[in-house]
Order: C-alpha cells, then structure tokens, then sequence
C-alpha cells in the first residue's frame, strides 16, 4: 500500500506527502489546518496516533467546557501553530 493522508475529520483527505517509513504532520497551508500522513511500511493507526495526540487529544487537566489540545495549549502560550512540522522514520531493523 502507498502511503496515505489525513487531515481533521471534518475536511478528509489532503495533498501531504510522506517517505517509506515515515510518518510526518504539520500545518497544511492549501487548506489552512492541521493534517498528517504516513508513507509505505507504516500504518493508517500509527499515522492517526500522532494525528490524535498532537492535534486531537483533549489535554484537560480540570472538569470544563474547553476543549484543551496539545496545539491549542501551544498556541494560547504563543506559538503559532502554522509553523508546526512533525517527522519520525521508522528504526531500520
């Protein structure tokens, strides 16, 4: 299987490219959000588990009504989340 992409749900598929055995995530500027990709010799669910973690997982330490992500903490602590680029290869065996 060739690798594929990913972005938030709500906008499905993207151009992102990843190398065999990597897995990358990043801004995604054509479409102005977050998306993640994952090459050959990687999987969908190991490409989705950064996805979620960095962009999805709710990081909430207390009960509330917000909706804490690893990005959005970044971003309120000033960081801009359009500059972010995530890459990781797979161990050579």
């Amino acid at each position: 299987m060739l690798g594929e992409t990913a972005l938030t749900p709500q906008l499905g598929m993207i151009d992102m490219k990843a190398k065999p055995g990597e897995i990358k995530a990043g801004w995604h500027k054509k479409h102005n959000d977050c998306g993640w990709a994952w090459g050959e010799g990687t999987s969908k669910a190991d490409a989705n588990l950064v996805g979620w973690l960095l962009f999805s997982r709710d990081l909430s330490l207390e009960p509330t009504n917000e909706h804490v992500t690893l990005i959005s903490e970044l971003e309120k602590r000033g960081y801009d989340p359009k500059t972010l680029k995530f890459s990781i290869q797979k161990k050579v065996q």
